[in-house]
């Protein structure tokens, strides 16, 4: 099968299903009917939930999140650059949902590798990533390495 091979990064996926998680995973399966290769990335945030899973026919991989806050979101974030590191002749292409720790980890694991990575914002107002990234204690950080990335 030829097709974008695509890595889809998001923190929070199913079964964690807010708007924006729904959102990702429908447009994962149309990527997928429509001939793209999705590989979604995400937490595992439960020891007991598969690191391996299918969702609607897409591969979906848990890089383990030991807890929120912290430490470990710190493990995470370099658990998660890893992954990415030991995959990146795997996909075409990344795209992370959330302009947030996610897409710092990305762009510092892959940012020079070549591998083009597309940060989707989400939300609007109090709520949404512009927002964060200004009220966050690393929210400066984050904006500086996607915006020199860009």
């Amino acid at each position: 099968m030829s097709g974008l091979r695509l890595a889809v990064v998001s923190r929070r996926f199913w079964p964690h299903a807010d708007e924006p998680e729904l959102w990702l995973g429908d447009l994962v399966g149309a990527m997928r009917e429509l001939g793209a290769r999705p590989t979604v990335v995400t937490a595992q945030w439960k020891s007991n939930w598969p690191t391996q899973a299918v969702y609607r026919e897409v591969p979906l991989v848990r890089v383990p999140h030991t807890s929120p806050g912290g430490w470990g979101t710190l493990l995470y974030m370099r658990r998660l650059a890893r992954w990415l590191r030991e995959h990146r002749d795997q996909f075409d292409a990344v795209l992370v949902s959330r302009l947030r720790l996610d897409a710092y980890a990305a762009i510092g694991a892959l940012g020079s590798s070549g591998l083009p990575i597309v940060v989707r914002a989400e939300g609007a107002g109090e709520m949404g990533d512009a927002a964060w990234l200004g009220s966050s204690t690393f929210g400066g950080r984050i904006r500086r390495r996607v915006f020199a990335a860009s």
